[in-house]
């Protein structure tokens, strides 16, 4: 999945933002999108790469190279 923001801020900036801020979108009479921004733990140690992405240029081109990891939404269902 592509990234829609910087990467690796240790803070709420995490891509979403960039509809909420400066200027906030609409949210009267329209669909809203719920984010989910996960919180994953990453390594760029080299030998030791984990849930890490880089991008290279090889003959003229940018190519990039991934380091994939288990991640994703947990969702626990709960009773009312």
């Amino acid at each position: 999945m592509v990234t829609i923001g910087p990467c690796c801020n240790n803070d709420y900036r995490q891509g979403p933002e960039k509809f909420i801020e400066p200027n906030p979108e609409q949210i009267v009479n329209t669909d809203l999108v719920l984010w989910y921004v996960p919180q994953m733990k990453n390594d760029d140690t080299p030998g030791s790469k984990y849930c890490w992405a880089e991008t290279y240029y090889e003959g003229g081109i940018y190519k990039i190279k991934s380091y994939p990891c288990f991640a994703g939404p947990m969702f626990v269902p709960f009773k009312k």
